[in-house]
């Protein structure tokens, strides 16, 4: 079976051509930078504060929503406490209920149970 040949680069063609790239990333640096500096409209210091007060501006906003939400979070957790206190109520209720029930229901099967015994019971002994 005939390998396929795989082309290989020499690692000075692949060497000359990141030296090529970084080379262009630099220059295009300089150059953002250096119009930057001519055409900026305020001073560097100008610069800098209008920076600091937008962050402050932005970091307030989104405290500020942060809190908001979390405010409404809070109160529909307290909705659903109230709905799930109200729910639990109404199922320890009917449990009780039901308790209720099943005692009556057995203490009458009990009675009647001990009812048939004593006349049963009754009648061998006479």
């Amino acid at each position: 079976m005939v390998k396929p040949r795989k082309s290989i680069k020499s690692s000075k063609s692949v060497n000359n051509s990141t030296v090529k790239i970084v080379a262009g990333v630099i220059l295009g640096v300089v150059v953002g930078a250096a119009v930057g500096v001519l055409f900026a409209p305020n001073k560097g210091v100008d610069t800098r504060n209008d920076l600091t007060n937008d962050a402050k501006a932005i970091a307030d906003d989104i405290s500020q929503k942060i809190i908001e939400k979390a405010s409404a979070l809070r109160a529909k957790a307290d909705k659903l406490e109230g709905l799930l206190k109200e729910k639990m109520d109404i199922v320890a209720e009917n449990v009780k209920t039901k308790a209720a029930d099943l005692k009556d229901t057995a203490k009458d099967k009990v009675q009647g149970f001990s009812d048939d015994i004593k006349s049963k019971f009754d009648s061998v002994k006479a």
